[in-house]
């Protein structure tokens, strides 16, 4: 058998079917195959509640389900809320159910009865689609070198992020973050050098926020925040204090040590605007400005240029 197959064999499997004996024949033949069964859920409402607890790497459910929540309605909200592959299980079906279920995107179908080898080929199949789409969204989202969420996922939040503070009239911050000197680094130690200092960057930059803010890479030695329902404009202020902190410590870039700062542009919702582009723009006006005085500062920024912050 090969390592690839031994591998999908120790995936966990939920299996949400009704019929009592129909989920122990079920069950016996995942076992049988080498999965790991979390359990066996007779409804919709159990499904949830349990993969709210055990996190399987699949769902296998009957699309007839009873009760108030039918397979393809369960099926709905996981596709809503978690990221778990489900794989329909029917014995039949007439076109209005599969044409419901095809506004889910399930992972396939398996028909009733089946044998195992084709239960087991289903299964297969869901979890390398399932991994490849995984892949692809990392690829489309998140910074090949630094890990760190791309330009395309930042503007994706950030358009979240600022419909929620105007509903919740939170305070949110934008961050403009520039790293000093970057080129010299590049210049003096090599383009292999300056990538690995980006990513210990991006690193103390991720350890500044908290896990429901974001760091993002824009591009070069730009990076860029989003700190989300600030209580008052001083928790901004303890952010950027923190990076310019951080950055005091040298890098240690392949055995040599490193040194470079950042200048922080901040801006801030509602005072300085209420669109994407007007506090991007801002908290980047105040970045360049914290760079004409000095580098290796934040400046919040300000009608009247920006405000003198600490250093």
């Amino acid at each position: 058998m090969s390592t690839d197959i031994k591998i999908l064999q120790r995936k966990k499997i939920l299996v949400v079917e009704d019929v009592a004996i129909v989920a122990m024949d079920i069950r016996n033949s995942l076992e049988s195959l080498g999965y790991h069964v979390t359990g066996t859920v007779p409804s919709g409402h159990d499904a949830l509640n349990s993969l709210a607890q055990t996190r399987p790497e699949l769902v296998l459910m009957d699309i007839m389900l009873k009760g108030s929540l039918d397979g393809i309605e369960t099926a709905d909200i996981i596709k809503q809320e978690f990221d778990i592959p489900v794989l329909y299980l029917t014995a039949y079906a007439d076109e209005e159910m599969l044409n419901r279920a095809k506004i889910t995107e399930p992972f396939g179908y398996i028909l009733k009865p089946f044998q195992e080898r084709e239960l087991m080929a289903a299964i297969e199949m869901a979890l390398y689609k399932h991994g490849m789409e995984n892949k692809l969204k990392q690829l489309a989202h998140y910074d090949c070198l630094t890990a760190l969420p791309n330009r395309t996922l930042f503007f994706d939040r950030f358009a979240q992020s600022l419909k929620a503070a105007k509903r919740s009239n939170h305070t949110m911050a934008v961050l403009v973050i520039d790293l000093d000197d970057f080129k010299s680094v590049n210049d003096t130690m090599g383009h292999d050098s300056g990538d690995r200092l980006l990513q210990e960057a991006a690193k103390r930059l991720s350890e500044c926020v908290r896990e429901s803010d974001t760091v993002a890479r824009l591009g070069g030695d730009e990076f860029a925040m989003l700190l989300t329902n600030l209580s008052t404009d001083e928790d901004t202020d303890v952010v950027a204090a923190k990076i310019i902190l951080s950055f005091e410590r040298p890098f240690i870039i392949n055995r040599r040590q490193c040194k470079t700062g950042a200048s922080i542009g901040i801006s801030l919702f509602p005072a300085d605007g209420d669109t994407e582009e007007k506090l991007l723009k801002k908290a980047d006006i105040a970045m360049y400005i914290a760079k004409e005085n000095g580098k290796n500062q934040y400046r919040f920024f300000s009608e009247n240029r920006c405000t003198t912050t600490i250093e």
